[in-house]
């Protein structure tokens, strides 16, 4: 389930009782464990090297006008200075509903002795909503072929837009095993409004917090374990998520999660698996088991996953020059 959102019809019974939405959610992604750049801007570039991430999300399975959401990053370190670039873009359509965003990251990296570091990020860019007049309909309106009219003053009969900046801030932490992290997403929006022309409405995005933790440990010299927690909320609602995973010689992974704790809250159960298809490339696949109320009308969500790391440390310096020995050519 989405953060705060039982139902699909949530944006548009808004629009169609006063023009007016306050809840802009986040996307809803399983993968969070595997990148921590996916919802905070402080962890671009904290790995060695460039590492790109791709994910597809169908959510809700056979449940007309679920989520489907894609998502792009790629992240590198700039040594010279100790700080990390990135870029994001998102794109999250539900049912009549389009948000699209992209954004540039950077953040500064200060060492906490041998073991440890912390980051502080921050993520600028533009945000994009669209409403499909096509796929909402109003009581009043007429819909017989070749008609199509809402006759209603306040909803388009296409599509109308409106864009504004949007900004995120974060800060994350390492230390031996352990990783922390906590961001504001979005710090920064601007209400999106369309009050000219064919249709009208008013959007305010909702600011979220995300908490997040990790840790990782080796047992003996092919498996490593992974576990970690995500904690999402605008500070009215709370939803939770924990994850564990367990990686055999850095080649295959298999995990399992949930999400929610209350009655309430309770969403569903994940299931991992992942493949390295070779040095650089990584294979995720999540599936989710619905354990809400929607659980009757849907099979589940279904969620893809590639990983692209370029593998040599980035900014490390240049090899030395060969010097060929005489003795022995």
């Amino acid at each position: 389930m989405r953060l705060y959102n039982r139902e699909i019809g949530f944006f548009a019974l808004l629009l169609l009782g006063g023009q007016w939405a306050q809840a802009q959610q986040l996307a809803q992604y399983a993968g969070w464990l595997n990148n921590p750049y996916l919802y905070n801007p402080a962890a671009a570039g904290l790995d060695e090297t460039l590492v790109a991430n791709g994910i597809y999300r169908s959510q809700w399975v056979d449940l007309e006008g679920a989520p489907v959401s894609q998502h792009l990053d790629a992240a590198i370190p700039v040594r010279f200075i100790s700080s990390g670039v990135g870029i994001k873009l998102d794109n999250d359509q539900l049912g009549p509903h389009q948000t699209t965003q992209v954004m540039a990251s950077y953040s500064y990296q200060r060492w906490l002795g041998p073991e440890g570091l912390i980051s502080i990020g921050i993520s600028a860019g533009m945000q994009q909503y669209s409403l499909d007049g096509r796929k909402l309909r109003s009581p009043q309106g007429s819909y017989q072929d070749p008609s199509f009219q809402h006759n209603d003053q306040w909803l388009p009969e296409g599509r109308i837009s409106a864009a504004a900046p949007v900004a995120e801030v974060g800060v994350y932490m390492e230390w031996r095993n352990w990783q922390a992290g906590m961001a504001a997403l979005p710090v920064f929006a601007p209400q999106l409004s369309k009050s000219q022309g064919e249709g009208r409405f008013r959007l305010q995005p909702e600011r979220h917090y995300v908490l997040q933790v990790g840790y990782q440990q080796p047992v003996g010299e092919d498996i490593e374990l992974r576990s970690g927690a995500l904690v999402k909320t605008d500070g009215k609602v709370t939803q939770f998520e924990g994850a564990f995973q367990a990686v055999y010689l850095e080649k295959f992974l298999a995990g399992v999660g949930f999400r929610g704790l209350t009655t309430n809250s309770r969403d569903a159960i994940m299931g991992y698996l992942g493949m390295r298809l070779n040095e650089k490339t990584l294979l995720l696949y999540a599936y989710e088991w619905p354990l809400s109320g929607l659980g009757a009308v849907n099979r589940g969500s279904h969620e893809i996953g590639l990983q692209y790391r370029w593998g040599p440390p980035v900014g490390a310096g240049k090899l030395p020059p060969v010097i060929n020995n005489p003795r022995f050519r």
